[in-house]
Parts: structure tokens; C-alpha cells; sequence
């Protein structure tokens, strides 16, 4: 490997993800909101990932998809926005996020660079926690979610940290197998329970929803592939067990706030108990359903309309300067019929994909492929059920996520070309032959 592709590795791994985070909690701090600074940062970060995509590239043409898919909104976004500059500002941090899928599978290439890349997720939950705590003393930052009088202050750090922690929280047993050591176990415990705590203290549902959602489907996932017997379910079984318990010790210091919350948001609560179609993520989609589907242009119904421009573009006005909010919503809008059926193709080759190289290998005797596959699947599950909340704009955590999918795409990828090899040198040894005379192998096509 080269200096400069060690280096990129390097970056990528260690240092992307918190220099973005570290951005997120300065604003308005530090740098001035949409100022040059906030430009610069984002402009540097997001050249950073085009170069880290030509230099660390060797499988790109395995994710041509991802590229045309990204080119393809460039054009609709060329063609239709009337406002260039905020629906290419728009793209720019959804195409941070998918860039990061060959990314991932392109450099978190062997089990080390994929452990420290989720050392890095650990970090980024001690960042959060550092920055509700300094909000809480120094009150920084103007973003403090929900306003709620004598609520906890979380800083600038709102719902791009909230589903990048129930990214990290899900991956509870893979990073217990990833740090076996007894005192890394029981810190790394007590610091997910505590952001798992700070979750419900926020109050927002559909972040709540998610931690359940993910949680529960890994949990069904990996004991419909390894049962309820096995050495690996037990031990899981085990730590989530200390999790909640740690969870619960930890409840009653943030008791106070989670009641202040409640009270604060229960009205809200109510009313989508009452008519959830009532609930603004809910209409907008029906009026853009309405608006796309059923209009007479073939143009719009294909493509859509005003391609990432979300404010006062959608409802004939009715929700006046109201952006849309869910990322279905942003698609269907902006996209059309096709840029929807795109976007569905691209993550069920995903799926497809992983159950594929799953089964071209043997991986019951191999814990770290048993606990990578369920949460491959809980993962996809838990971002497509933020997309109705929003998340397109949220850098950080569709980062996470896309570079994720694609280290663990790695994982079963680089198993099956050990187990073709082992293969074919079993063939070769049967027939006399010496495999290290064979030039290539056709199996990493």
C-alpha cells in the first residue's frame, strides 16, 4: 500500500467523522453559522471524500451504482431547482453520506482498520457527552432540541448525534467482541447506557422508536441464524442484561428532565395518537403523492420537481416557508417515480448482496460473521424508518451508517475470497499442481 493511500486510510478512519463532529458543535460557538468557515469545512471534508474515492478505489466499479445515482441528482438538480445554490448545498451533504458506502468497503479492508473505525464511533459518543455537559455549563450553542423550560441543554448537537448514537448503541456486542478486555467492557457499558438514557431525555420519538427497532431486530435476526444455545447468544445475552441494568442505575439522575420533557411534548403526543395523518410528515407526503402521481406531465411524475429545494415548493403553498421534512417526501418530490425506484434498487442490491456472500462462505464457527450479519440488517431497517423522521441532511450519521455497510460488506467479501482460495488449493493439491504458478484467480470478479 502506498504512503498516500495509508495516509487516506488514515483520515477517513480516525479523523473524518470527528472533525465533522467537532464542526457540528462549534456552530455558533466558534464559527458563525453559514458563514465562510461553515463553507470552507464543508467544501474541504467533502473534497477530502472525492479524492479518498480516486485514491483508495480499487473496487469502485463494484459501486458504479452509487456514482450514477449521485450524477443522476446532479442533473435533476441542474435541470429543475430554481434555487441553485440551496438544493446543490442539499445534495452535497446527502452525497457525503453515500459516498462513504465504497468508502467503507474500500478501506476498512481487515479486521483492525474495522475495529478502529468503530473506536472511532466510541469516541464520537464521548463527544457527545462532552458537548451536552459543556452546554450545561457554559449554555453554548442555540440549538437545544425541543424547547423546554428548565430542560437539559444538548448544545448544537441535535438529531445528526441522536441517530448516529443509536447507530453506535446497536452495535453493543460487536464492539464486546471487538474489546474483549473486562475494563474496556464495563466503561463502554456504562457510556451507552448513559447516551441510551439521553435519548429518552431528548424526547424525540422517532429516535426512541429506532433504538427499539434496532435492538429488537438484531436481537431476532441473530438468534434466527444462531439460536438461543450457542456460547455467542448467551453472552449476549449476558451483556444486554448489564446494559439495562447500568441503563437503570443511571435513570434516576435524569429522571427530573425526562418528566419535563414529557409534559412539554405530550400534547404533541396526543395529537398524532388522534389523527396521525394529522402529523406534518404524514400530509406532506400525501400532498406530494398527490401533486407527482397524479400530474398530467410525464416530466414530473418520472422526475419530479424543484429537485432538492424543499422550502414553499410543494402543497401549493400550503405549508408555507415549511420545509419538507421526510426524506420519502424529498424524493418522491424532487425525484420523481424514477429517482424513488432508484434509490430502491441501490439498497436492495445491498440486501441481496450480503445474503449472497453470506451463503458462499461457512461462518458458524465464526463469531465477529454471526454478529456483523444481523446488525447489517438492523442497521438498513433502522435507517429506512428515520428517512420518514429526515435524515438525508444529517451527515454524520448517514456517514456512519453507508461506511458501516460497506465495512461489513468487506468483512463477508474478503472471507469468501479466503475461502475460494483455500478451495482451489485443495483442487490444485489433489491434481499435483502448484497454485502459486497460477497468475490469477477469477474469483474477486
Amino acid at each position: 500500500m502506498s504512503t498516500k493511500n495509508k495516509i487516506t486510510d488514515n483520515v477517513f478512519i480516525r479523523y473524518y467523522f470527528i472533525i465533522y463532529y467537532l464542526y457540528m458543535m462549534s456552530v455558533n460557538v466558534i464559527i458563525p453559522n453559514k458563514g465562510i468557515g461553515a463553507v470552507l469545512i464543508n467544501g474541504l471534508l467533502f473534497s477530502f471524500l472525492i479524492f479518498a474515492t480516486i485514491v483508495s478505489g480499487k473496487y469502485n466499479k463494484k459501486f458504479k451504482y452509487i456514482y450514477f445515482y449521485i450524477i443522476f441528482l446532479f442533473l435533476l438538480v441542474l435541470l429543475q431547482s430554481s434555487n441553485h445554490q440551496y438544493s446543490f448545498t442539499n445534495l452535497i451533504k446527502y452525497s457525503m453520506g453515500l459516498l462513504c458506502l465504497p468508502l467503507g468497503f474500500n478501506i476498512l479492508s481487515s479486521q483492525e482498520k474495522f475495529r478502529d473505525f468503530q473506536r472511532t464511533g466510541i469516541y464520537l459518543l464521548l463527544l457527545y457527552l462532552i458537548n451536552v455537559l459543556f452546554a450545561n455549563i457554559f449554555h453554548w450553542g442555540d440549538f437545544y432540541g425541543y424547547e423546554i423550560e428548565n430542560g437539559l441543554e444538548i448544545g448544537n448537537v441535535f438529531s445528526d448525534g441522536l441517530y448516529l448514537n443509536v447507530y453506535v448503541i446497536t452495535s453493543i456486542f460487536l464492539l464486546i467482541v471487538l474489546y474483549p478486555l473486562k475494563k474496556h467492557k464495563y466503561t463502554l457499558l456504562l457510556v451507552l447506557a448513559i447516551c441510551a438514557i439521553l435519548i429518552i431525555v431528548n424526547m424525540k420519538r422517532m429516535v426512541i422508536l429506532l433504538l427499539l427497532v434496532g435492538l429488537i431486530s438484531y436481537i431476532f435476526f441473530h438468534y434466527f441464524n444462531n439460536g438461543f444455545k450457542s456460547k455467542l447468544s448467551l453472552m449476549q445475552f449476558k451483556y444486554l442484561t448489564l446494559f439495562l441494568i447500568l441503563a437503570l442505575i443511571v435513570l434516576p439522575m435524569f429522571y427530573p428532565y425526562i418528566q419535563r420533557s414529557f409534559e412539554t411534548r405530550e400534547k404533541k403526543f396526543e395529537k398524532s395518537r388522534e389523527d396521525i395523518m394529522q402529523e406534518g410528515r404524514m400530509l406532506e407526503f400525501k400532498y406530494i403523492s398527490e401533486e407527482i402521481v397524479q400530474f398530467d406531465d410525464i416530466s414530473t411524475f418520472l422526475f419530479g420537481k424543484e429537485t432538492f429545494n424543499l422550502v414553499g415548493t410543494y402543497g401549493g403553498g400550503l405549508f408555507g416557508n415549511r420545509p419538507i421534512h421526510g426524506d420519502y417526501s424529498k424524493l418522491l418530490h424532487g425525484t420523481g417515480v424514477a429517482g424513488v425506484l432508484f434509490w430502491l434498487c441501490i439498497h436492495l442490491h445491498l440486501i441481496i448482496w450480503i445474503v449472497r456472500l453470506k451463503k458462499s462462505v461457512y461462518t458458524k464457527t465464526d463469531a465477529l460473521a454471526s454478529i456483523i450479519f444481523p446488525l447489517y440488517f438492523s442497521f438498513i431497517i433502522i435507517y429506512c424508518l428515520s428517512m420518514m423522521s429526515g435524515v438525508m441532511g444529517c451527515v454524520i450519521s448517514s456517514s456512519f451508517f453507508y461506511a458501516s455497510l460497506g465495512g461489513m460488506l468487506r468483512y463477508f467479501f474478503n472471507k469468501r475470497i479466503f475461502f475460494l482460495q483455500c478451495k482451489d488449493n485443495i483442487y490444485f493439491s489433489s491434481m499435483d499442481i502448484n497454485p502459486k504458478k497460477i497468475n490469477k484467480f477469477k474469483f474477486q470478479s
